[in-house]
C-alpha cells in the first residue's frame, strides 16, 4: 500500500507534546550515562624511524654484487618496517608490562586480551612523506598511559639498534664465507700461472714474479732474442728493397729467413697469449680478494662503533581533552534516537488502533464525496455551513446530519450545539440510522480520530441494506491550520 504522508505528518502534530517530552527524557538519560562512564584519555609521542642501512652506507660494496644484494634484502621498505613494529615480535614486552600494570591496579583482573584489550588501544602510524612515527595509546588511567608509552619508546629504540647489529652481523658472516672462497680461487690461479711459467721457461730464474705495481703484461724474456731478430730482419728487408731489385738473391735470402723465424715463433705466440690470459685472471682474483678484505675490515669497524638509537622528537604526553565519551554526541544521538523511537511508537500505535485520523483516509475509505471541510474555528462555522447548503442546493430544514462523532468528544461538542441551535437541520446518531430510510439529503458528519475502520465498515454496510440516500460527508478538521 502507498504510504500516506499526511498520516505520518499529522501523527507527529497530534502527539508532539508526548514525543518531545519522551525524547528529552531519553536525552537526559543519555546525558546521565555520559557523566557516569569513565573518561578515556589518549597519550602520544613521535619517533624518527631511521633507515636500517644508515650505518653501513659508507662501506664500498661496488665490487661485490652479492654483498649489495644481502644488505638490500635486510633493509626492507618503510611499510614492511611498520608492519614489524606493529607485530607481537616487538610489542609483546609492552603488552606484558601493560598487563602487569592493570593487574597491579585491580587484582581481580585475571588476563587481558592482546588483540581486543591492548592492540585495539594502540595506534602506530607513519606521518606522510616522512620517516616520523606517531604512536598513540588510549586508556582510562593517565598514569598507565605514560608508563606504557615510555616502555614502548624504549622498546623501539632497542629494536633500532638490534636491527642495525643484525644486518652487520649477517654482512660479516657473508664476507667471511666469500673471503674463504675467493682465497681458494686466487691461490689456485696463482699456482696454475706459476706452473705454466716454469713449464714454458718464462720469467726469471724464480719462474714467475707477480708485479703488483703495474697492470702491464710483459713479454716473457725467453723469446726476447727471437722477436728482436725478427724485428731486425724486417728492418733489413725494407732497407734492401730500397737498394736492390725485387729478384735480387740477397733480398730473396732475407725473406726466406724471415719466414723461417715467423714459423718458429708461431707456437711461442700461443704460449704468450695463454700466459697473458692467466696473468689477467690472477690479477682479477687478487683484486676481488683485496676488496673483500677491505670490506670485512670496514664492517667489523662499523660493528664495533657505538650507534645512536632512533630519536624521540616528542616525549610521551597526554592530551588535555578526553577521546571518549563524546558527551555532546551521546546526548545528541540520544535525543535523535529517542525522537525516532517515540515517533515510530505512536505511529505504529495509530496503525494498530485502526482509527481514521486524517481527511485523506476518509476520502479513500468512504464511497461518498467530500462536501466540505470545516475548521474548529467558531468564527468560520456559519460561513462554512452556508456554503455547504448552497453547494447541495438544499434548504436548511431539508438537510439531515448523521453524526459519526462520539458525543463524548468535547472537541466537537460546541460545533454540534451550534448546528442544532442556529439551523433547523436535524442531527441523528448512528444508533438512529433505521429511521433515515425515508429521508433524503443525508450528510455524514466525520472528524479526526472519532471512528474505527471496522465500525465504519458496519455503518456503510447498513446504509446499503437500508438503501439510505447519502449525498456526501463533511469533515471537521482540527488540524486545518497545519499545512503539510
Amino acid at each position: 500500500k502507498d504510504i500516506d504522508i499526511s498520516a505520518i505528518y499529522f501523527c507527529f502534530i497530534r502527539n508532539k507534546l508526548k514525543i518531545i517530552f519522551l525524547s528529552f527524557l531519553v536525552a537526559s538519560l543519555g546525558a546521565i550515562y555520559s557523566l557516569i562512564i569513565p573518561r578515556t584519555w589518549e597519550g602520544s609521542f613521535e619517533i624518527v624511524m631511521r633507515d636500517s642501512n644508515d650505518s653501513p652506507k659508507n662501506i664500498n660494496i661496488s665490487e661485490s654484487n652479492a654483498l649489495s644484494l644481502l644488505l638490500d634484502n635486510n633493509i626492507g621498505s618503510d611499510s614492511t618496517e611498520l608492519q614489524i613494529l606493529q607485530s607481537p615480535l616487538v610489542l609483546t614486552p609492552v603488552y606484558d608490562y601493560y598487563q602487569f600494570l592493570k593487574k597491579s591496579k585491580d587484582p581481580s583482573i585475571k588476563s587481558i586480551s592482546y588483540e581486543r584489550e591492548f592492540k585495539s588501544r594502540l595506534a602506530i602510524n607513519q606521518v606522510k612523506t616522512s620517516k616520523v612515527l606517531k604512536i598513540k595509546f588510549q586508556e582510562v588511567d593517565k598514569d598507565i598511559i605514560l608508563k606504557v608509552l615510555n616502555k614502548l619508546s624504549r622498546v623501539y629504540q632497542d629494536y633500532s639498534n638490534e636491527g642495525r647489529t643484525r644486518i652487520l652481523d649477517n654482512s660479516i658472516d657473508f664476507i667471511n664465507s666469500q673471503l674463504s672462497v675467493s682465497k681458494d680461487i686466487r691461490d689456485k690461479k696463482i699456482n696454475d700461472l706459476q706452473e705454466f711459467t716454469i713449464n714454458n721457461s718464462l720469467g726469471t730464474l724464480d719462474g714467475f714474479i707477480l708485479d703488483n705495481e703495474t697492470t702491464e703484461i710483459k713479454r716473457p724474456k725467453r723469446y726476447e732474442s727471437q722477436f728482436q731478430r725478427l724485428s731486425d730482419l724486417e728492418s733489413e728487408i725494407v732497407r734492401i728493397k730500397s737498394i736492390y731489385k725485387k729478384d735480387s738473391l740477397l733480398l730473396k735470402r732475407l725473406e726466406r729467413e724471415k719466414k723461417a723465424f715467423e714459423k718458429s715463433l708461431r707456437r711461442p705466440s700461443q704460449i704468450i697469449n695463454q700466459y697473458r690470459n692467466k696473468l689477467i685472471e690472477v690479477k682479477r682474483q687478487e683484486k676481488i680478494y683485496q676488496n673483500l678484505t677491505d670490506q670485512l675490515f670496514a664492517l667489523k669497524f662499523e660493528r664495533a662503533r657505538i650507534n645512536e638509537p632512533w630519536q624521540l622528537i616528542s616525549n610521551p604526553k597526554i592530551s588535555n581533552i578526553p577521546v571518549s565519551p563524546y558527551r555532546k554526541r551521546i546526548v545528541f544521538l540520544s535525543l535523535i534516537g529517542g525522537f525516532l523511537f517515540n515517533y515510530l511508537l505512536f505511529y505504529f500505535k495509530d496503525i494498530k488502533s485502526n482509527i481514521l485520523y486524517v481527511k485523506n483516509q476518509y476520502i479513500n475509505y468512504i464511497p461518498y464525496p467530500l462536501l466540505k471541510t470545516i475548521s474548529l474555528d467558531r468564527n468560520r462555522w456559519k460561513n462554512s455551513i452556508d456554503i455547504l447548503f448552497d453547494a447541495t442546493k438544499s434548504k436548511k430544514d431539508q438537510i439531515i446530519f448523521l453524526n459519526l462523532i462520539n458525543e463524548s468528544s468535547f472537541l466537537y461538542k460546541d460545533f454540534l450545539d451550534f448546528v442544532i441551535k442556529n439551523y433547523n437541520s436535524k442531527i441523528f446518531s448512528v444508533e438512529e440510522i433505521n429511521v433515515l430510510n425515508n429521508h433524503e439529503n443525508i450528510i455524514l458528519l466525520t472528524a479526526s480520530g472519532v471512528i474505527k475502520k471496522s465500525k465504519l465498515d458496519l455503518i456503510l454496510e447498513e446504509f446499503k441494506l437500508l438503501d439510505i440516500n447519502i449525498i456526501g460527508f463533511v469533515y471537521i478538521d482540527r488540524y486545518i491550520n497545519f499545512k503539510l
